[in-house]
């Protein structure tokens, strides 16, 4: 993870909202020095929960803030496969159970 990239993100999309670091924080439940950490680059690996606030907050997926992709949207889950669909998917699999 490249860790100035999150952080760029994060602050970029913090600003885009017209959001301070205090309104941030306060939205995660963390602390004033843990955004500017997170924006600064000097987090050594946030934990996955954070990620996950800060992306549900922006309505980005994960991959976006750590530079996994340029596509801030996140992908939309797909439905659970019914057998149905798990069978026509792989018909040798579903002809042999």
């Amino acid at each position: 993870m490249q860790k100035l990239l999150l952080g760029q993100r994060i602050r970029a999309l913090r600003e885009q909202q017209g959001m301070s670091q205090v309104a941030l924080a306060r939205a995660l439940g963390a602390s004033i020095n843990a955004i500017n950490m997170l924006e600064v680059g000097s987090t050594r690996a946030p934990h996955v929960d954070r990620l996950i606030a800060i992306a549900d907050l922006f309505n980005v997926s994960i991959d976006y803030l750590v530079g996994r992709t340029d596509d801030p949207q996140p992908r939309r889950r797909r439905e659970q496969p019914t057998q149905e669909d798990d069978e026509e998917a792989h018909p040798v699999a579903a002809a042999v159970a």
